[in-house]
């Protein structure tokens, strides 16, 4: 019997080829769809790194614009306060003209008030002067002024204000003049509203 050994070997070397051949396709794909994944990865980040920074760019210029409407929001709200104040001014009972005018007369020449705000029990001024002294005297007014009160024998002068008392003191120059500005807050008598 006769072998025939290079058949054999040719097979082996054949399948060995395919084996190689197939191996190597293989890992030609691996690689090729390794790189398109990456490709594919790095696209997306990429769209989605520009999409952020268009998003953020969006959202700055939107927080720009809300900051418009927050100022002008506070303003609605601060004006919204104002009326709320005056209409309760307007729909109280109470004569409001006699307590102002009161005061008018008792303002010192030189001073102004800024602002006031006022219920029915205390009134705080905001006033400002160029002369020191009228700060002493508007006090001093303010302590001493009496309303009369009742009607006919029965008349009574008692005291608008009391514990009269001043804040927020400060000082500023302007055109080399100087200015004081100052709080002043008391508490109104009940009286004034029976003696309208």
């Amino acid at each position: 019997m006769q072998i025939d050994l290079i058949p054999k070997t040719r097979d082996i070397a054949k399948k060995m080829k395919r084996t190689r051949f197939l191996l190597v396709s293989f890992s030609v794909l691996l690689l090729a769809a390794a790189g398109l994944l990456t490709m594919a990865l790095y696209s997306v980040n990429f769209v989605k790194g520009n999409t952020i920074k268009n998003l953020d760019k969006e959202i700055s210029l939107t927080k720009k614009e809300l900051s418009k409407y927050s100022q002008l929001e506070r303003n609605i709200e601060a004006t919204s306060s104002g009326l709320e104040s005056i209409k309760e001014i307007l729909s109280s009972q109470d004569d409001w003209t006699k307590l102002y005018k009161e005061i008018e007369t008792l303002m010192p020449k030189e001073t102004v008030l800024t602002e006031t705000s006022a219920s029915r029990s205390e009134v705080t001024f905001k006033t400002k002067t160029a002369d020191i002294k009228k700060v002493a005297e508007f006090i001093f007014s303010l302590k001493n002024h009496k309303i009369k009160v009742g009607k006919g024998d029965s008349t009574l002068e008692v005291n608008l204000f009391s514990d009269i008392g001043v804040s927020n003191f400060s000082k500023e120059t302007k055109n080399s003049t100087t200015y004081y500005m100052f709080d002043v807050n008391a508490k109104i008598s009940e009286e004034i509203w029976q003696a309208s």
